[in-house]
């Protein structure tokens, strides 16, 4: 076997790992007796916020939030159409999209975020329009 592909199979086993991890914080951490003034629903929102942390630094962005809102749901931290509209349905969250594919197809976040070594002279686009 191969240096390369040692380092894939490690990755991919240590990307497994940083998921099963994330799932046993977010819905495990919750069965823990709570301390003194929180209450049992307290002590699971805390593991699934502990649990997005950890997938957030560790492993992505995406799926583990998607998993911290099914989680969300499942332990009666909110109703799922109270969960749906204020994740998805917030005029902030649109915004947030559209702002950041405006600074995504800037070409100054394109020659500086992604091809440093490629800056020209030439760049003269503005961020935001």
């Amino acid at each position: 076997m191969s240096a390369n592909a040692q380092m894939t199979a490690r990755g991919d086993a240590m990307y497994y790992v940083h998921s099963f991890l994330c799932l046993l914080i977010m819905f495990g951490f919750g069965q823990l007796p709570p301390v003194e003034p929180l209450t049992a629903l307290g002590m699971r929102l805390i593991g699934i916020f502990l649990g997005l942390l950890y997938g957030w630094i560790f492993i992505d962005i995406v799926w583990p939030s998607m998993a911290g809102l099914l989680a969300l749901m499942l332990v009666g931290g909110m109703k799922p159409v109270v969960l749906l509209n204020r994740s998805f349905g917030d005029p902030i969250v649109v915004m947030m999209f559209f702002i950041s594919r405006r600074f995504i197809n800037s070409s100054y976040c394109r020659l500086t975020l992604v091809a440093p070594t490629a800056v020209s002279s030439t760049c003269t686009t503005p961020i935001f329009l």
